[in-house]
């Protein structure tokens, strides 16, 4: 059942390289926070830096039945947890306005008083990147800078051809129009082990999209219109580890062939978002590492560098 573990590769050779290198990415995501900081006056996420809304008062609710290799942790069949939701824009390549943007999407699942887990995706099913090094790359390329200086600076990280290749899917990915947050789905990109099983998981919306999609200017105040007079819902699904050509643990640009098997369900029972309730989700510290348990493992060069990534954005934005 842990055959997948076998895959487990490094960036570099070896464990001892990849943290070589990921020393190295926390240099690069220190000069995007610190040129954020210049352009904004304050410090901003180096990622997903731009929010949309934030919902305190929701939470997640696991089925009466669940397959018994996923009864790991917090996973009990028929248990139920507060949970916060955060909706953002990655806003980290300058010049493209809001219709043009990858959003993202982070719940914090509150298991008790001083015990939380959290799900951090995007409205992409597949990453521009295939590692950690080519994503820290791509977001000090293009970090404060156009579109040309980006493509420049992270063809000389990478060369030409992989740049050429993440800027036409980050093209793709930014220009998909996204009619509501609320009828979104929201892919995590990078695998997880959740007990024995490694997998991916991802909120598929219960509102269904529209056959015509026209990307809206504003997709906060819709959001907000749309959760005052109603709820909103996802199925919270994942897709088991089968094998490495169909489901690669190490290169996160591919998508995964597999079955969605539904695990709990999403609600944001309908309300009116506060100011203070939006700067209260603002605020948390996101991370794939802020797991409930040793049941929780990310898995990849993706989540092995955020360990020390997004501490180290953390740390500056305080």
């Amino acid at each position: 059942m842990t055959e997948w573990r076998d895959e487990i590769a490094y960036l570099g050779g070896s464990l001892k390289a990849e943290q070589a290198l990921i020393i190295r990415m926390e240099q690069d995501v220190r000069s995007v926070v610190r040129a954020a900081e210049r352009t904004h006056g304050r410090p901003l996420r180096a990622q997903h830096a731009a929010p949309l809304a934030g919902v305190r008062r929701a939470y997640l609710r696991i089925p009466g039945r669940l397959p018994p290799d996923l009864q790991v942790g917090f996973l009990r069949p028929g248990a139920e947890y507060a949970a916060h939701v955060r909706f953002s824009s990655a806003a980290s390549t300058a010049g493209h306005g809001p219709r043009l943007d990858l959003r993202g999407c982070a719940v914090r699942i509150v298991i008790g008083p001083n015990t939380v887990h959290d799900l951090l995706m995007t409205n992409a099913e597949r990453h521009h990147a295939r590692d950690a090094w080519e994503a820290t790359a791509t977001m000090w390329a293009f970090g404060g800078h156009g579109h040309l200086t980006g493509l420049l600076r992270l063809a000389a990280r990478l060369g030409p051809a992989r740049a050429l290749a993440i800027a036409g899917v980050l093209r793709e990915q930014r220009a998909i129009p996204v009619d509501s947050l609320a009828s979104e789905t929201w892919w995590s990109g990078a695998p997880y082990a959740f007990g024995k099983v490694a997998l991916r998981f991802h909120l598929a919306p219960l509102a269904p999209k529209p056959r015509r999609l026209s990307a809206r200017a504003d997709l906060a105040a819709d959001f907000k219109a749309r959760l005052k007079r109603e709820d909103v819902r996802y199925d919270l699904r994942i897709q088991r580890y089968i094998d490495p050509a169909r489901t690669s643990l190490n290169d996160a640009s591919r998508v995964w062939l597999a079955p969605h098997e539904t695990i709990a369900e999403l609600i944001l029972p309908s309300q009116e978002l506060r100011a203070e309730d939006e700067a209260f989700v603002d605020k948390l510290a996101f991370s794939p590492f802020n797991v409930a348990g040793s049941e929780f493992e990310p898995l990849g060069s993706m989540n092995r560098a955020r360990s020390r990534l997004y501490v180290a954005s953390q740390l500056m934005r305080r």
